[in-house]
Formats: C-alpha cells, structure tokens, sequence
C-alpha cells in the first residue's frame, strides 16, 4: 500500500476496495493505511471511479469515506452522487453536508438541499443537515448563491405555513 500511496493511479481503486471489504476490523493500520491510498488514488483520477458510485453499499461506503479527506471540489461532487445514490449513516450524511458546503460548487449544494428538503415527516434531521451545509459554506468564507437562498427558505416557508394559519385563524376567531 506504500507503493500505491506514493504512485496512485486508477487502476489501484478497486484492488483498494476489495482489499478493505476483507480486512478485519481490528487490523487498523491496514485499515488506515488502504483508506489514505483510495484516498490518495480518488484525488488523482477522480473521474476514474464514477462508475463504481451505486453498485453496492459497502463500496458506496469506503468512498464516501475516503472522499470525505480528498478536500477538493470533485470530491464534493461524487460525494453528492454517492448521496443521491442510497442513504448513508447518520454521521457519515453530516459530514458529507458540511464537506460538500465547504469545498462544493453551488450545483452540488443544490442537490443536496433538493435531496434532503425539510418536509414535515424528516424537517428535524435535514434542518440539521442545511445547518451543517451552511457551516461549511461559511467556514470557506462564500455566501450562498441567489437560488440557494430559494432553495433554503422555500422548505422552510412551506412548513411554517400551517402553523402561520393557524395562528390568524385563531386571531380571527
């Protein structure tokens, strides 16, 4: 893994994958040591991989997790595919939104907060993760687009209507 750490290239992606599916759990420093190589491979050939991105969950997984150290606008963005593709855990998904606020372009934070909206049902956990998309947002030190305000306040708006009513109507009343 020295080897590939110090020469990446794309071919050594899905050897690096495997070799971390069957790794045991205990064995960290293999564990580390595969994780920094993927890593190291996704940040030289980021277009490389796209395909890998849905085939199966434990992949999706390893690549969400070594993209979350590639700091760089591509990983923002397979970072989101992996997102649209299936559900990730709860502390991989907050992460994933504030990485994607920090080192994403406006694009990806859109479909982010398309894909995590704040309806009645999930309003508690995607506010938290819009809260977490703006942190990173603001810890680059941008602001946020035009359209993304849309996209943050529309949500919002929607909820707090019903309960807007309800209070004229009891006004009223």
């Amino acid at each position: 893994l020295d080897a590939v750490i110090a020469h990446p290239h794309a071919e050594f992606v899905m050897p690096i994958i495997e070799t971390l599916k069957k790794c045991p759990a205990d064995d960290t420093h293999l564990r580390q040591a595969a994780k920094i190589a993927l890593r190291t491979c996704l940040v030289v050939t980021p277009d490389n991989f796209a395909k890998l991105i849905g085939t199966d969950e434990k992949t999706d997984l390893l690549l969400a997790e070594a993209l979350l150290g590639a700091r760089s606008a591509g990983g923002a963005r397979k970072l989101v595919a992996i997102v649209k593709a299936r559900d990730l855990p709860a502390p991989m998904l907050a992460a994933a939104a504030e990485f994607v606020g920090r080192y994403g372009e406006a694009v990806d934070r859109e479909l982010l907060m398309n894909k995590y909206r704040l309806t009645p049902e999930d309003a508690e956990r995607n506010a938290e993760l819009l809260t977490l998309l703006f942190r990173g947002v603001q810890a680059k030190g941008a602001k946020l687009s035009t359209d993304e305000l849309w996209y943050a306040t529309r949500d919002g708006a929607e909820l707090l209507r019903p309960a807007a009513e309800d209070v004229v109507g009891a006004e009223k009343g």
